[in-house]
């Protein structure tokens, strides 16, 4: 994916994502299935950027990060990443930016034992291709010998039909539509004699 790419997919998340408070909840509830009620909710689109803690100085920067407040004063944290391609590090980043996004955030409890609470997260794939997975997973192997399987959700936004996104209430996600065609519309627009009737069944 070149820089300009990056750049215009970043630019439509942030449009997405300033949308209305209602749209907002709409997508959340749809995509982790997990109960929110408009009037008890507050949704706040908090920064993605973090630098590390260790020198040299590294800057990681999560396209999309949001602080749900409920009523009962429970905070949910959730981290949504767009891909237009397979990464093979995808995995990776997203266990990094999980953490990142945990200790930002992390508490000492009474006996002097921090928290890291890790957000709900998912990754957003526009472009189809075989080696994209159900689910990333990631298996941490402690040193005694105990194994934790970090596990982030996988969107293959390529396979959903606009109807689907309506069933799901996934309407933020329209503007993304066409990106997922990125592709198709390149190879056409290099194309010296245009196939009306392919221009036509894409669009």
């Amino acid at each position: 994916m070149s820089q300009n790419d990056r750049i215009q997919i970043d630019e439509t998340a942030k449009y997405i994502f300033s949308a209305s408070k209602p749209a907002i909840i709409d997508l959340i509830t749809g995509i982790f299935q997990f109960p929110l009620d408009r009037e008890n909710v507050e949704v706040s689109l908090v920064s993605g950027e973090f630098i590390s803690g260790t020198s040299p100085f590294s800057k990681y920067l999560a396209d999309i990060v949001l602080e749900i407040r409920r009523a009962s004063d429970t905070e949910l944290l959730v981290h949504i990443e767009i891909q237009t391609g397979h990464d093979s590090m995808m995995d990776i980043r997203m266990v990094r930016y999980g953490y990142l996004i945990g200790e930002s955030r992390s508490a000492v409890i009474p006996d002097r034992i921090r928290v890291i609470t890790i957000p709900h997260q998912v990754v957003l794939y526009l472009e189809e291709d075989k080696r994209i997975t159900d689910e990333l997973t990631v298996r941490i192997v402690l040193p005694d010998g105990k194994e934790l399987d970090y596990k982030v959700l996988v969107l293959k936004f390529y396979e959903f039909t606009v109807d689907k996104l309506k069933d799901m209430n996934l309407y933020l996600l329209f503007p993304l539509i066409l990106m997922k065609y990125r592709k198709k519309l390149t190879a056409l627009s290099r194309q010296k004699r245009l196939n009306q009737e392919t221009f036509d069944t894409l669009v």
